[in-house]
């Protein structure tokens, strides 16, 4: 899961990226929207986490998910908030020196 979410932010930060001369956009609104469009996914990948938890409380307790899944999940999810952190700066270094659209 780790992998895909690495590929997930290869293939957002080179979309942005690419997309950043064409969009009529402040450099700031292309950070803020590559930050949003980063941390998107470990967003729901917790929240379906927590999700498939409660279920199994509030039902018979049948598991849902097993016990290492449910401790990895920390793991991946730290990673990928950190991850996302470590681009969103460097997306942010990158846009600072680029030179703005002339309109």
């Amino acid at each position: 899961m780790g992998i895909i979410f690495l590929l997930y932010q290869i293939v957002i930060f080179y979309w942005r990226f690419s997309r950043l001369k064409k969009e009529n956009r402040t450099k700031l609104q292309s950070i803020i929207l590559f930050a949003a469009y980063s941390i998107a996914p470990f967003i729901l990948y917790v929240a379906v986490f927590f999700v498939l938890v409660a279920i199994e409380d509030v039902t018979t307790g049948i598991a849902l998910i097993g016990e290492g899944y449910g401790r990895s999940i920390f793991f991946v999810a730290g990673g990928g908030i950190i991850l996302t952190i470590i681009l969103t700066i460097l997306f942010s270094v990158i846009v600072y020196f680029i030179k703005p659209n002339k309109k």
